[in-house]
């Protein structure tokens, strides 16, 4: 169990979210859904150490975690595949990571610089890099933005597919795409 324990964090006079305790089961797909600004990437960055809380403890975070970012944060000089291969170990093949574009639909273009991909082609590409490594926790920040309703489908396909007894932690807005991902929906709205 991943576990939250009385998270309180500001910046500056504002406050995002105080006493905040949540609890995600391991192995299980997680959504967290509230208002634009009550805190939802604050809190991932807090689970990936990036940002500090002010107070409060999380107990239960496993060393090795992948993310997706509300940006894609690709090298735009290197191909989707060798954005992917550079987040792997060696043992990855080059053709499982081709197979991979290709279930989110990244059907060609897998060779060229990111920069002359598409936004989602770029979106796909990196929710692919966040699954291919063996991470024990991966988390997705709004994980198909940018996508229309196929590509869609075909990301969260892909989640659950690729989830393979991995805790996921995800920030979704809207309620739907959360349900068709898992009935773990928790909303971080009421925490301030």
């Amino acid at each position: 169990m991943i576990e939250i324990h009385n998270l309180t964090k500001s910046f500056g006079e504002h406050l995002v979210f105080k006493n905040l305790n949540l609890q995600f089961k391991k192995q299980e797909i997680h959504c967290i859904l509230g208002k634009s600004g009550c805190g939802k990437t604050t809190l991932l960055h807090i689970l990936m150490g990036l940002t500090k809380a002010d107070e409060g403890s999380i107990s239960g975070l496993p060393h090795e975690m992948t993310a997706v970012f509300q940006e894609n944060r690709l090298l735009d000089e290197f191909s989707a595949v060798q954005n992917i291969q550079l987040a792997c170990s060696d043992h990855i093949e080059e053709q499982d990571i081709i197979n991979a574009l290709q279930e989110v639909g990244f059907t060609e273009n897998i060779h060229i610089p990111t920069k002359q991909i598409s936004g989602g082609m770029a979106r796909r590409c990196a929710v692919v890099r966040a699954f291919i490594p063996e991470s024990e926790l991966i988390i997705l920040d709004e994980p198909l933005s940018n996508l229309d309703q196929e590509n869609q489908e075909n990301v969260i396909s892909f989640i659950k597919k690729y989830q393979k007894g991995r805790t996921i932690i995800a920030v979704m807005h809207d309620l739907e795409q959360a349900k068709s991902l898992t009935s773990n929906i928790l909303y971080l709205s009421n925490y301030k």
